[in-house]
């Protein structure tokens, strides 16, 4: 971290996604990053470096409009694989494309935790060698240097597939057309993203279960799948077991804050890359709608969607099809695209937020902020507990059938 007065940005603070790119591009290595008061790091020149060659601001996806892609086909799909469709956040195809790309001999970047609780791309060569990519991590992940990476790989004609956040997809695209590096031998996928956290409070939240609880958490979960990744289980594991997990409805504050909106990073309130148009040759998302249009015979739990939105998408998407190793059901697209919001608008700044901030700028920490910002939610949460409203509707999910359930939450939408 540099001092703020040998500092400026490369775009405007309140844009940066800290994507990294430009990191990754600077000949001369003078950029990094700067915390924010609000938690949020954005990237910065030191200008007692910098000679001026502006790759930086080339690169930079948030300095123009980036062109995306329409999505023209849309499936339910899930791994026939029940460790991986178990292990996964909804239907495991990620996974699946992982090991599909690693046979054709392809490297796999993707995201996984690291020992310090932090989330980080690394590139692998295959898929019994790469790290934990799958499930949901509701947390800001850095890209180091995945994008030079991938290129160096492109450029020695080794294939690519590179699955991330659409700012990360394109920032990796932007960063090879500066380069003119073909695009030919990459995949991408992009991920429906509601926003993420700053890496610090996730940081704060686990060191204070670890203080409370005595223990010292080796592996972090945001989506449990020994609770069902659907109940959004946050759970800390040392050696020998689970010793905490705790639903989102069961007042884990930083699930709260995550599934809330109200401790995302300044940029992805005004995110250009929440819209239809995408960046991934292919989209993947839970498919909580899916049977909202037309009739399906299967519930949305541990369903995957998947958007197409290129040829290269369509192709390579038919190919995997074809090892029947997924489920695949061609659905209409309207029932992703009218019915999830990250591909229509960003996250809405909520009321809690101002309060959350207060807080956070006032150096009392993470813990004391959500319990601040979010004290109406936890009072609800907890009412609803008491009552065991959450349980009659959990019952009444697994009983009726998907036809009668998905035209209830279709009806409750409007």
């Amino acid at each position: 971290m540099m001092k703020h007065d040998t500092a400026m940005g490369v775009c405007d603070a309140d844009k940066c996604s800290a994507c990294g790119v430009c990191i990754n591009i600077c000949p001369k290595g003078c950029i990094s990053y700067l915390k924010k008061e609000t938690g949020t790091k954005v990237a910065v020149i030191n200008k007692n470096s910098c000679v001026n060659c502006h790759l930086c601001k080339k690169v930079c996806p948030q300095l123009d409009t980036v062109e995306g892609l329409e999505s023209f086909v849309c499936y339910a799909a899930w791994s026939f694989d029940d460790t991986i469709r178990t292990n996964s956040a909804s239907g495991g195809i990620a996974t699946e494309l992982y090991r599909f790309f690693s046979d054709k001999g392809y490297k796999l970047a993707g995201v996984s935790m690291t020992p310090m609780h932090t989330a980080e791309f690394s590139l692998s060569d295959s898929f019994e060698s790469m790290p934990v990519y799958r499930n949901s991590k509701y947390v800001y992940s850095d890209a180091g240097n995945i994008y030079y990476e991938v290129g160096k790989n492109l450029v020695n004609q080794r294939g690519v597939l590179f699955i991330g956040l659409p700012c990360q997809v394109a920032a990796l695209k932007k960063y090879l057309f500066v380069k003119k590096i073909s695009l030919e031998l990459l995949f991408t996928v992009d991920i429906v993203c509601h926003g993420t956290t700053p890496e610090q409070f996730l940081g704060e939240h686990i060191e204070h279960i670890e203080k409370k609880k005595k223990k010292k958490a080796i592996h972090v979960e945001f989506r449990d799948p020994e609770e069902k990744t659907s109940s959004f289980t946050f759970s800390l594991k040392d050696a020998e077991h689970t010793f905490y997990k705790r639903r989102v409805k069961a007042n884990d504050v930083y699930q709260i804050g995550y599934h809330a909106g109200i401790t995302y990073r300044d940029n992805c309130y005004s995110c250009q890359f929440a819209t239809r148009k995408r960046q991934g040759d292919i989209t993947l998302a839970d498919f909580s709608y899916v049977g909202s249009y037309e009739f399906c015979s299967y519930s949305n739990e541990k369903v995957s969607c998947v958007l197409i939105n290129s040829k290269k998408g369509e192709s390579l998407f038919s190919e995997l099809c074809s090892t029947d190793r997924i489920f695949y059901e061609k659905r209409p697209i309207e029932e992703e695209v009218t019915t999830e919001k990250q591909l229509n608008y960003p996250t809405r700044v909520p009321r809690e937020r101002e309060k959350f901030l207060k807080e956070i700028k006032s150096n009392n920490g993470f813990e004391k902020a959500m319990k601040y910002a979010a004290r109406k939610i936890m009072i609800v949460n907890t009412v609803k507990n008491i009552t065991h409203i959450e349980k009659i509707k959990q019952i009444m999910s697994e009983k009726l059938p998907p036809n009668v359930k998905n035209g209830i939450k279709k009806v409750l939408k409007r």
